[in-house]
């Protein structure tokens, strides 16, 4: 599952970056979460100056969650340490 991960206006590419990896970090230091998730993955979009005709996506990040079946996938975003964790960053991250 792929999530598109965009910094909310007034923060900055370095605060948003740092934001999206503490995002992760937490995300894997929650057992019940963690027990679900198979593997974990961020690219984060590349800083200028940009090759010449390359035109990035309208995000600043992508994580990729990994899940060894569909139901370990409902229940991990059902879970409310999820729901909590995510509340938690609302503030930096918009999720798309």
């Amino acid at each position: 599952l792929y999530l598109l991960v965009k910094c909310r206006t007034g923060v900055d590419r370095e605060a948003g970056h740092a934001a999206i990896s503490q995002y992760a970090q937490q995300l894997l230091e929650a057992p019940s979460l963690r027990d679900r998730l198979r593997k974990l993955a961020i690219s984060h979009k590349l800083g200028s100056p940009l090759p010449d005709g390359m035109v990035l996506a309208n995000v600043d990040a992508i994580l990729e969650l990994w899940f060894d079946h569909r139901a370990a996938m409902v229940e991990f975003f059902a879970d409310g340490a999820y729901r909590q964790h995510a509340a938690r960053h609302g503030h930096a991250l918009d999720f798309r």
